[in-house]
């Protein structure tokens, strides 16, 4: 599988998300740093129907977490 490069998640708000807030896979190099990330994870359940590649594992407790990274390498700073 391919991983992208050179991705940047910087300088956002993100509110109300029922799940994790950011979740980034199979990402080579990036960065993801000074995002706000408010209220999330209070259903943290995945919806009936969604698509989940199954070579990565996905816990009730990822989806508690406002950021998720696996199999990345990214840079993360404050968030």
């Amino acid at each position: 599988m391919a991983a992208d490069e050179d991705i940047s998640i910087m300088g956002n708000e993100i509110q109300e998300t029922a799940r994790t807030g950011i979740w980034v896979m199979n990402i080579q190099s990036g960065e993801i740093s000074n995002n706000v990330i408010l209220d999330f994870g209070y259903h943290p359940v995945i919806p009936k129907g969604s698509y989940l590649n199954s070579l990565f594992d996905v816990t009730v407790a990822d989806l508690r977490k406002p950021l998720v990274v696996q199999s990345s390498t990214v840079t993360i700073g404050n968030n």
